[in-house]
C-alpha cells in the first residue's frame, strides 16, 4: 500500500515498488517507517472497536454458541 499506492502522505502518490532495490536506505527506512505505522494505526482502532463493542461482541458470541 505504501510503495505502490501511495498510501503514505510523507512518500506520496508514487510507484517505489518498482524500483525498490535502487532506492536509497533512507527512503527505505521511511518506507518501513510508514508501513509500521498503519500496521500500528489498524490495530489501535482494532481495539479501540473492540473495547467499544464488548458488550455487542458478548451477545453474538453467546448467540452463536446458543
Amino acid at each position: 500500500m505504501v510503495t505502490r499506492m501511495g498510501m503514505s502522505p510523507q512518500l506520496g502518490n508514487v510507484d517505489l515498488a518498482s524500483n525498490y532495490d535502487a532506492l536509497s536506505s533512507e527512503t527505505k527506512k521511511l518506507i518501513e517507517k510508514e508501513v509500521r505505522r498503519l500496521i500500528e494505526e489498524g490495530r489501535a482502532r482494532a481495539e479501540a472497536l473492540l473495547k467499544d463493542k464488548s458488550k455487542e461482541l458478548h451477545y453474538l458470541a453467546k448467540a452463536l454458541v446458543d
